[in-house]
């Protein structure tokens, strides 16, 4: 039987661990939200957006944000205790977003994400709806990835569908190790969404 995803689970999930007075990066802050919980936790939170529109209004509301996609980080090496990344990754180039979370995250610091998992997809396609189109993207670009380590071009190959085997192999190649994971709902007996919280080795 399908188990529902809970976006407060994940929520939860991202942000528990993030003490008064780290400094966070979050990869990708969409409207901001995660960077405004943390903030009045306490937290020194930085961003990064490639939407110019985002990047503005979090601007506006006082935030330290950047123009900046995650495969090329403004930032100094160790620069961070915590780097969170809600649902960036799957429109990443990876294996290059990564190696630079290794790069900027401090030597005691943490990476905690959450990402699109298999039944994700496949709960989209068999939607039957406007999100089928989208799911049978995420499902052919994932399967060709899969195989040939490169993405469709184009729009068909802007997103995929990520598995705990898949990324463990990319943290161990990175030198991050997965200490936590959460799978929030699942579709066929795949997860829906995946988190992960990683460490450097």
């Amino acid at each position: 039987m399908p188990t529902k995803s809970n976006y407060n689970r994940r929520l939860k999930f991202l942000t528990e661990e993030v003490k008064r007075g780290e400094d966070v990066l979050d990869v990708g802050f969409g409207g901001a939200h995660i960077m405004t919980l943390l903030s009045k936790n306490g937290a020194n939170c930085t961003g990064i957006e490639i939407d110019r529109e985002l990047v503005n209004k979090a601007s506006n509301l006082g935030f330290n944000v950047k123009l900046a996609g995650a495969e090329k980080l403004p930032f100094d090496d160790e620069s961070f205790d915590t780097i969170i990344c809600a649902v960036a990754l799957p429109y990443t180039d990876e294996e290059i977003a990564i190696k630079e979370w290794q790069r900027v995250l401090k030597s005691t610091g943490k990476v905690i994400l959450t990402t699109h998992g298999l039944g994700f997809g496949l709960q989209r396609l068999l939607s039957f709806e406007k999100q089928s189109y989208y799911g049978f993207r995420m499902l052919l670009n994932t399967l060709i990835y899969s195989y040939s380590g490169k993405r469709l071009k184009g729009h068909w190959g802007n997103t995929l569908c990520q598995s705990r085997s898949f990324l463990k192999k990319r943290y161990k190649r990175m030198k991050l190790e997965l200490i936590e994971e959460l799978v929030d709902g699942t579709f066929w007996g795949l997860p829906i969404y995946i988190g992960h919280k990683l460490i450097k080795l």
